[in-house]
């Protein structure tokens, strides 16, 4: 996997051996195939000079190219939420089946979150534990529930809260995670 995630790095192993497993004919995954080449190198330089102590899939081995990760300042979180409304619309347009998800770093706010969105006729849902539906909803949750996933469309909303919180440890890699999840678009 991508070592860089870190969210937790107290927990888990570092080799199979470790646990008892025995892998013949193990091949280290050096590209890239999720993200693209613009989105990988965005994810590196969150981390800074921190992403090349660690061996791990650098942008260079990136495999597709895309565009470049769009970050926009905005008034207040409605107009952002209407701006990303706005945006889904019309990227059902081109590509209906595409996956999306909205992420927030408090869960408290998902419901708001929602509550706009459907306002401009998305359709969507909270995602939350085992709660995910995997279909063509748009899917709403926290920047913690989206690691090990991966969707077309990454938004990640009032993104200066993360930074705000006390109590949410790593939050560069939390960042990091987050930004990784897209595979064409962030």
């Amino acid at each position: 996997g991508d070592l860089t995630q870190q969210l937790y790095p107290k927990v888990g192993f570092s080799s199979w051996e470790e646990i008892g497993i025995e892998l013949k004919n193990q091949h280290e995954l050096r590209l890239s195939h999720r993200s693209t080449y613009e989105i990988m190198m965005f994810a590196n330089k969150i981390l800074g000079k921190e992403t090349y102590k660690i061996d791990t899939t650098q942008a260079s081995e990136v495999t597709r190219l895309g565009i470049k990760p769009h970050i926009r300042p905005f008034i207040n979180h409605e107009q952002e939420l209407k701006f990303i409304g706005e945006t889904i619309i019309a990227i059902r347009r081109r590509e209906p089946k595409a996956s999306i998800v909205i992420t927030h770093a408090v869960r408290k706010k998902l419901d708001f979150i929602l509550t706009k969105l459907r306002a401009n006729g998305i359709c969507c849902y909270k995602a939350f534990g085992s709660d995910f539906e995997f279909s063509s909803k748009v899917t709403v949750t926290t920047m913690h529930q989206v690691k090990g996933l991966e969707y077309d469309y990454v938004f990640i909303t009032d993104l200066s809260e993360l930074f705000e919180q006390r109590h949410i440890d790593n939050k560069k890699y939390l960042f990091y995670v987050n930004v990784t999840r897209a595979q064409k678009e962030l």
